[in-house]
Formats: structure tokens, C-alpha cells, sequence
């Protein structure tokens, strides 16, 4: 694996994403987060997992770079692609935390509202959904995600509004659940799994699955729709112009 390592203890695994320079999700990232994620939940020895990043970094979101260079079918392909990861992720079946130890905007956020659980690190970092502001489309099912946790009228004005929260206040609406220190995000992330881990674990499968069923309906609406809109948005709309904008003006950094 070239994106993802695994750290085995005893019977859980933390995931750790290491794409330098701010694991940005491209399609191999993407493909190799999709295979791990059916392999550790059809692996009997495992019985539930951590989500991570770096110090400073969870996940920036999407990897604009490669999202622009992107040809009409590779570009639908690609939202196919990531709609799969994110159903699957959202889908696993087994105890999942994210452990959040920096910025976590876009795709990254994404990861972390899929997960049963969040710690994130105290300070200036940030986490949200800002697809609008970059010219991306949120779907109903990443609508489904937000409302999930923070409640379906703050998850529409936030998407509208294309808004990022600090971590104290990501805290207060409830898109994440803990708060700590850089250096202390993944312990508390293992202590918060462990407590899943010690409950009877077809009781707490069963009852994750009801929870979610809904949300996994999500993703099955308006597929068709979502893509064509996508599309428009992304091609007849001058989408690719403001991300080659923005690509450009981080270029110049």
C-alpha cells in the first residue's frame, strides 16, 4: 500500500492516510481506501478501526489537481468512485473512529461524518463542507451525512453557506465529539473504540445497521440526477475555472 499504512493492535487497526503533502483524496487514494475498508471488515481478527492523519492534517478533501486535469469520463467516473468509498465507509459494519488531528475541510470532513465517532484537535483547525465557494455540488446523500450529526437545518445553512468550523465550535453543534491535544487525538480516539469494542458486538451491529438505514438510502437517490448536475455544473458552468483558479493562486503560495 502507498497511501494508507496500518498499525495492527491487538484486535482493532488504526488507518493512518499518509498522501503528503495534505493526503489529498485522488482516485488511487480513493481505490486503495475502498479496498482496505472490505478487507478489514470481512477479516474475523478485526473487529473494529481508527481513521487518521498527520499531526495538522486529517484529509484536505478532493485532489483538485488531478479533479481538473480530468476528461469528461474520467471525471464522472471519478464521482462514481468516490460516491462508492464514501457509501462503504458509511456502510462498514464494525465500530469506526476518527481520529482528526488537524484540518479536515471537503472530502476530509466527509471521512470523519462517516465514521460512529470524532476526536479532532483543539485549536485553529478547521472542518465543514465548502464544496459551494469552490464550484463543487454537495449531493442529497452528503446533505444525509451533515444532518446526521449537526441536524437538517444547520446542515442546509452550512452548505449553502459553504461554512467551516473551528474545532470548539464544530464541537458545540455536534460534528465532532471530542476534543484534544495534536499529540493526544488517536489515544483518545483508541480509549473512545475500545468502549465500542467491550459492548456485545451483534447487538451493536444490528443496531448501527437500523441506525444508518436511512442514511444509506441516501445514496441511492437521485443518482442519475446528481451526476447530469454535476456535470453541468462542472463543465457548462465553469466549474474547472474556478478550480483552475484556485489551483493557481495555491501555486503562488
Amino acid at each position: 500500500m502507498n497511501m494508507l499504512s496500518l498499525d495492527r493492535r491487538d484486535n482493532y487497526v488504526i488507518i493512518q492516510l499518509v498522501h503528503p503533502p495534505v493526503n489529498a483524496l485522488n482516485h488511487a487514494m480513493i481505490s486503495e481506501i475502498r479496498k482496505t475498508m472490505a478487507k478489514l471488515d470481512q477479516d474475523p481478527e478485526i473487529h473494529g478501526a481508527i481513521l487518521t492523519g498527520r499531526p495538522g492534517m486529517f484529509c484536505a478533501g478532493l485532489d483538485i489537481k488531478e479533479l481538473h486535469s480530468l476528461e469528461r469520463p474520467q471525471f464522472r467516473e471519478f464521482l462514481l468512485t468516490f460516491r462508492s468509498m464514501v457509501k462503504e465507509i458509511a456502510a462498514f459494519s464494525k465500530p469506526l473512529v476518527a481520529a482528526m488531528t488537524g484540518h479536515a475541510p471537503a472530502g476530509g470532513c466527509i471521512l470523519g461524518i462517516c465514521c460512529d465517532y470524532r476526536v479532532m484537535a483543539a485549536g485553529t483547525y478547521k472542518i465543514g463542507l465548502n464544496e459551494v465557494p469552490v464550484g463543487l455540488y454537495a449531493p442529497p446523500y452528503v446533505l444525509a451525512l451533515y444532518a446526521q450529526w449537526i441536524g437538517q437545518h444547520a446542515a442546509y445553512q452550512a452548505l449553502l453557506e459553504g461554512r467551516l468550523f473551528q474545532a470548539e465550535e464544530a464541537l458545540s453543534i455536534g460534528l465532532v465529539d471530542e476534543l484534544a491535544a495534536v499529540e493526544a487525538v488517536v489515544s483518545r480516539a483508541e480509549t473512545q473504540l475500545r468502549t465500542y469494542l467491550a459492548l456485545p458486538s451483534p447487538a451493536w451491529k444490528l443496531t448501527k445497521r437500523a441506525l444508518r438505514r436511512d442514511l444509506l438510502a441516501s445514496f441511492e437517490v437521485d443518482l442519475d440526477q446528481t451526476l447530469v448536475s454535476s456535470e453541468a455544473l462542472w463543465w457548462e458552468q465553469g466549474g474547472r475555472d474556478v478550480m483552475g483558479n484556485i489551483i493557481q493562486g495555491l501555486e503562488k503560495r
